[in-house]
């Protein structure tokens, strides 16, 4: 879900430090200059907050940090360092005060373009959310999944049953293409200018021009999948159930806590014996997840007549094992059914974590309700269209796009098709 560190900066900061370089190679090339042996480095730049923020430091941050994961086995290792650097990028970036590693290391590369333009034209792309392409080269293409393409993922497996959000929120999405035809546009508009005092910034967003509100994405996924249903890996079809939305933070948190967190502690917290046992009898780690108190519930609905299956497990799962013996009764039954509690226990675990890790890295979005300024943009469409008239190769205006449309007939079963593995 979050992004490595590591990957981060070489992508994000290190990708335009070299992109600076050899542009400006190409640009004294081209007035019959020789270009410089070395290429200045960027050194200290401000965070918010005017935060001294060293791009060197960082970069030599994340070198010891992978020395000292050096020692375990290859499998191991992979597993360990890829959650290290997605957690080591969280807490650099809020340490710096952004939400998360993406943005943090984006803003670096800014910073690090503001120090290295020289005297080359440079402009700036802020795009929002991307998604998939819409028309020009292949409808439907995207690579990388993005912040509502993780909803919609998570929609499809019947693994998010509830978020934090408000339907009502504006979702500033672009389509991909749109993205590249005004990067190209701005690239002819400024290749003969001289480094202006201010980088030129550009907004391809769609949250002033043509508004949609997460209310329009979660109708047409709902209704996509209505029609044309998921089939799991059994060949059995995947229902569709509704999502259940909060518009706060303390709602989010208070429903979590009562359906998961509060009966779970009160009956089987981590730190009692009853939950050893429990944890012995399952073979799970009952003080890592919230998810236990559902189990009987979905024997009752997963299995064809096992109602007395999900009564029972029902009874264990939300009375106070007071005795070993009940708890040996619970080993027995779980043996006799193949491992069935278990199995489903840590179904509801996944699904709790998952839930738990989208709000905390994308729920702030999702409640974020502005729109950002395109008056720069709208200068740039009006200056092509007066260039090109009725040429519709390079459009970028968000007004053509139909949302209902785009999202039901294209967003969505490209992310099926390319992304849902």
């Amino acid at each position: 879900m979050a992004a490595r560190y590591d990957v981060s900066l070489d992508v994000n900061v290190m990708g335009v430090k070299h992109l600076c370089h050899f542009a400006q190679h190409l640009c004294l090339r081209r007035q019959g200059r020789a270009p410089p042996g070395e290429a200045h480095k960027a050194r200290r730049v401000a965070a918010r907050g005017q935060v001294p923020l060293d791009v060197d430091a960082e970069l030599r941050l994340v070198r010891e940090a992978k020395k000292e994961l050096m020692d375990a086995s290859d499998d191991e290792h992979k597993k360990t360092e890829r959650k290290a650097m997605k957690e080591l990028g969280i807490q650099r970036a809020r340490h710096f005060g952004w939400s998360n590693t993406y943005i943090f290391t984006k803003a670096m590369g800014e910073m690090v373009l503001g120090q290295l333009q020289g005297d080359m034209p440079v402009v700036i792309m802020c795009p929002s959310i991307i998604t998939s392409v819409r028309e020009d080269p292949l409808p439907g293409w995207m690579q990388g999944t993005r912040t509502i393409d993780k909803l919609i993922i998570g929609y499809a497996k019947q693994n998010l049953s509830c978020f934090l959000g408000d339907l009502s929120v504006v979702v500033d999405v672009i389509p991909g293409d749109m993205v590249a035809n005004a990067m190209m546009a701005a690239m002819v508009a400024h290749s003969e200018e001289k480094a202006p005092e201010a980088v030129p910034v550009y907004h391809v967003t769609s949250s002033l021009r043509n508004p949609v509100a997460y209310s329009v994405l979660y109708e047409s996924g709902r209704r996509h999948f209505y029609e044309n249903p998921r089939v799991g890996k059994d060949g059995k079809v995947i229902p569709t159930r509704e999502m259940r939305f909060f518009p706060t933070i303390t709602q989010f948190h208070l429903y979590m806590m009562l359906t998961f967190k509060l009966p779970l502690e009160r009956h089987h917290g981590p730190h009692r014996p009853t939950a050893r046992l429990l944890s012995w009898a399952l073979g799970v780690d009952l003080g890592d997840s919230y998810a236990w108190i559902s189990v009987g519930r979905w024997i009752g609905k997963k299995e064809g007549g096992g109602a007395y299956l999900g009564y029972a497990a029902a009874g264990f799962a939300s009375m106070s094992v007071r005795s070993a013996s009940a708890v040996a009764v619970l080993h027995l039954v779980n043996l006799l059914l193949c491992g069935l509690f278990a199995r489903l226990y840590n179904d509801l675990n996944c699904k709790y974590k998952f839930i738990m890790h989208l709000v905390d890295v994308n729920g702030r979005f999702a409640l974020f309700n502005g729109c950002f300024d395109d008056m720069n943009m709208e200068r740039l469409r009006l200056t092509t269209v007066m260039k090109t008239p009725g040429d519709q190769m390079f459009n970028f205006e968000p007004k053509t796009i139909d949302w209902d449309d785009y999202f039901t007939r294209i967003h969505i079963p490209g992310v099926l098709k390319y992304l849902c593995k």
